[in-house]
């Protein structure tokens, strides 16, 4: 699963990663989160959170 994610996003110069509106602590950690993992990964790609 994580495989065809990281698949998907190497198509992508640019990513944008949204939460829901009126975010608890939860919903902004892992929005967060992921950017980290992200930037890690994908050094070049433009990320935005």
């Amino acid at each position: 699963m994580i495989s065809k994610a990281f698949d998907t996003i190497k198509k992508y110069d640019v990513i944008v990663i949204h939460r829901h509106q009126n975010p608890d602590g939860d919903a902004m950690g892992s929005q967060l989160g992921l950017k980290r993992v992200l930037q890690q990964n994908f050094p070049d790609k433009k990320i935005y959170a």
